[in-house]
């Protein structure tokens, strides 16, 4: 896929569910298609020794912030009461849909998004996300022995970076890489292997835009 976006996000993340009703219309505007790449933030937490939501201060913030950036960007959200959790059964229909065509993919994605931080439903059930691809023509049973393909799992362990910014200048953060209206373009810096776009709150490696809920930490 040409010029394409590739948008890392964990299905458990408000905030990537956030940028995931804005990266479309995003990338449509600079001319350019996104791939939908899911990943565990959890496993990137245990990497890092950092667990910010058992952190007094940033849960509380958190709690006041999520609903506060949806109600900026009018998106509805509600904090699921089985949150958090891990969400791998609708990362791996993911990564087995795109396999077969990206743009339904992408489709399943914004619904299992939207299915779990908007409707209440319980998207850590295989059942749940077998019946939410149905929308994009596959059939239940087929997706259910899907998620225990061996080359699924592989594709979800995969890391979504070849390296990992160090611990001691970046670290995942509870902020929306789109929490305000958009996105603008504006002048790069470097820091620490990444480059920031000024005016935005996304970040990238050089080759691709990778939009999600992760940012380096401010200095």
């Amino acid at each position: 896929m040409a010029d394409a976006i590739d948008f890392y996000f964990d299905f458990s993340s408000p905030y990537g569910y956030l940028a995931s009703t804005r990266i479309d219309e995003l990338a449509a505007r600079h001319g350019r298609l996104v791939r939908w790449r899911p990943f565990l933030i959890g496993a990137l937490y245990k990497q890092l020794g950092y667990m910010p939501l058992e952190q007094p201060g940033k849960r509380a913030y958190f709690l006041h912030d999520v609903p506060r950036s949806a109600r900026v960007m009018g998106v509805k959200l509600t904090i699921p009461a089985s949150f958090p959790e891990a969400l791998i059964a609708p990362a791996r229909a993911l990564y087995w849909i795109a396999d077969r065509d990206e743009a339904k993919a992408a489709a399943f994605g914004a619904a299992a998004y939207r299915a779990y931080w908007s409707e209440g439903r319980k998207l850590a059930d295989p059942q749940v996300v077998a019946e939410i691809a149905t929308a994009q023509g596959f059939a239940e049973d087929t997706v259910l022995a899907a998620r225990n393909d061996p080359k699924v799992k592989d594709r979800l362990k995969r890391k979504p970076m070849r390296r990992s910014p160090p611990a001691s200048s970046a670290r995942p953060s509870s902020s929306s890489t789109a929490r305000n209206s958009g996105a603008r373009t504006g002048s790069i810096r470097s820091r620490n292997g990444w480059r920031r776009e000024d005016g935005r709150e996304g970040y990238a490696r050089t080759g691709c835009s990778r939009l999600g809920s992760l940012k380096p930490a401010a200095n």
